[in-house]
């Protein structure tokens, strides 16, 4: 039986699509795949999935994340924009945010520091928009312990001590 082995495409009754190279019948290499919705990865395959450096963007570019895959996931270094303007990039993990990382909000909100699983844990900075910026502690998305401000816009850097954000 004959296995598709070099550059070719692939097109399926759903609408989707494989265009780039293959390696015993499975997509490995440098390709581009399109599904029927108008969403596109482009970038690199291994044994059928999604493995290193790509670019996934969604029907009508609303999201779109650039970096590392590994099996089919997001992972590695990589930057994803979502819908409502926010953007994270940094480290993941098996497609979820995972390490350090720094997500900006459209008002110009800015985190740094340390996520596990999509939330901010670990060590972090927060500038807020006016330019205020804290350092602390966040466990599970919220800010626990000390939230020290440690901008220059005042002379007093108020401190303060939170429990569960």
């Amino acid at each position: 039986m004959d296995k598709a082995h070099g550059r070719g495409k692939s097109a399926l009754k759903d609408g989707s699509s494989y265009e780039g190279e293959w390696v015993e019948d499975k997509k490995s290499g440098e390709g581009v795949e399109c599904w029927a919705d108008g969403s596109r990865y482009d970038g690199q395959f291994r044994d059928n999935s999604k493995s290193g450096e790509g670019t996934y963007k969604s029907p009508v570019g609303s999201v779109i994340y650039q970096g590392g895959f590994l099996d089919d996931q997001m992972h590695g270094r990589g930057s994803y924009h979502f819908p409502n303007g926010l953007a994270y990039t940094g480290q993941w993990a098996r497609g979820c945010m995972h390490g350090r990382g720094r997500t900006t909000w459209s008002d110009g909100k800015k985190f740094e520091g340390c996520y596990e699983n999509d939330l901010e844990h670990g060590l972090g900075l927060l500038t807020l928009p006016d330019g205020r910026v804290y350092r602390g502690t966040w466990v599970h998305g919220k800010h626990e312990g000390p939230l020290q401000r440690c901008d220059t816009k005042s002379d007093s850097l108020p401190q303060g001590v939170f429990k569960g954000g």
